[in-house]
């Protein structure tokens, strides 16, 4: 799978660090794992700070999960953070999975916060064509295509 995206770097230290991370990714088959920005599952318990347990509406999710290598790595956006979590383990009951993950909750996670859920992808560069755009000194639109790394 190929998805081409457009990032708009807002500073020059941004625009540095995106050369110099591109740099680093081409010619090569190294991987970088990417956001996925969809709404792939839906909270229905708070959890606790300390915790390692989020408990989500299944809605499919334990098959997906349980059949994709792909599915390590979860994203929950809140309005004030965006947490990343490794998927250890995955356990239906009823009409809800939950999910165990490597890291512990640094803060209490409130279902009514999450704003969306995503697992990441593990992606490489399609090509080493990557169109860099300089709006302004400080300002620069990144056109890339990248193509998804099945991970064994």
């Amino acid at each position: 799978m190929q998805r081409e995206l457009e990032f708009v770097a807002k500073s020059y230290s941004d625009i540095l660090w995106w050369k110099a991370f591109i740099h680093r990714q081409k010619g090569a088959l190294k991987s970088f794992i990417v956001p996925t920005h969809t709404f792939d599952a839906v909270m229905v318990n708070d959890a606790e700070r300390g915790e390692n347990v989020l408990v989500f509406r299944d809605d499919y999710l334990s098959t997906i999960v349980r059949n994709s290598a792909e599915r390590k790595y979860l994203r929950v956006k809140t309005a004030k953070k965006v947490y990343y979590f490794t998927v250890n383990a995955l356990k239906q009951s009823g009409l809800d999975v939950s999910i165990t993950i490597e890291e512990q909750l640094p803060e209490k996670l409130l279902m009514r916060d999450a704003q969306q859920i995503s697992f990441m992808q593990r992606m490489r560069f399609a090509a080493d064509d990557v169109e860099i755009e300089y709006v302004s000194r400080n300002v620069a639109k990144l056109h890339l295509t990248l193509q998804q790394v099945r991970e064994a």
